[in-house]
């Protein structure tokens, strides 16, 4: 089972990351903020722009 949590673990972090790279992204027109959530079980994951 600690092969599976390690794997998960993994796409976790890799999905984490892509999401942070789109979010620090430059908006071109406008002033527009990106920001990444993350739920507390890491099980949930949402790229939310603003402006």
């Amino acid at each position: 089972m600690a092969t599976t949590d390690n794997t998960l673990d993994s796409w976790r972090k890799t999905l984490e990351t892509l999401l942070q790279y789109y979010a620090d992204l430059p908006y071109r027109y406008g002033n527009v903020s990106a920001y990444v959530v993350v739920s507390r079980d890491r099980n949930h994951f949402m790229l939310m722009r603003e402006g």
